[in-house]
């Protein structure tokens, strides 16, 4: 254990935002692979700095409804990550991480959803399950969103309830000392991300994340 940090607010937040980078890194992990599509919907013209925080919400919830129609005439179940932003110039969008589909299909439901759907931007995930980046990113937007419309955007994210969730175990080192920093991944099983740190308190931990492997 190393000397205790002081809990400032402002560590309180760092501290809530890192935890909630790891919620929702091990959410995409557990759920969608190279073969799912991470989505960027934007607002069409200069609409997309004036339109309400309220109305752009529901847009985008409608959106989401007729995606999952969408989703179910293709025998399909829409699973989504999804992270409000408002950037530095006022320009509204949304980021979602959605099961792959048909990129048309996409489009044609989030201009069904608003008379200003703008263009949607379509990467393919990562095949290495290298998603701490991305959730940092959505975490990061969502802190933006929030502290803009803080009665709109409550939450940094916001995950479907259909979601698998991950399993996590913790164990705690009581005796005196310090664990071992090499770990092996069980058999069926492969690691995708080992980072080590110290809390707020002073106490080390030691972070695994592991994939089965199909």
């Amino acid at each position: 254990r190393r000397k205790r940090e002081n809990i400032t607010p402002e560590a309180k937040q760092k501290l809530n935002r890192a935890d909630a980078v790891d919620r929702l890194y091990w959410r995409l992990c557990a759920n969608f692979t190279s073969e799912d599509l991470y989505i960027t919907l934007k607002y069409d013209g200069e609409v997309n700095r004036s339109i309400a925080c309220e109305q752009m919400k529901e847009d985008v919830q409608k959106f989401i409804r007729l995606l999952r129609r969408a989703y179910q005439k293709q025998s399909k179940e829409l699973v989504y990550a999804l992270s409000y932003g408002i950037s530095g110039n006022k320009v509204r969008h949304a980021h979602m991480v959605v099961p792959g589909a048909s990129q048309k299909i996409i489009q044609e439901c989030w201009k069904k959803a608003t008379f200003h759907a703008g263009r949607i931007t379509f990467e393919y995930l990562w095949s290495n399950y290298d998603y701490r980046g991305l959730a940092e990113y959505f975490v990061k937007n969502g802190v933006e969103a929030h502290e803009y419309a803080p009665d709109v955007f409550k939450h940094f994210f916001i995950c479907s309830r259909n979601m698998k969730k991950p399993v996590i175990t913790v164990k705690t080192i009581e005796k005196h000392g310090t664990f071992k920093e090499g770990v092996k991944a069980p058999e069926g099983y492969e690691i995708i991300d080992s980072r080590t740190g110290c809390d707020f308190f002073g106490y080390k931990y030691l972070k695994v994340t592991m994939r089965k492997i199909e």
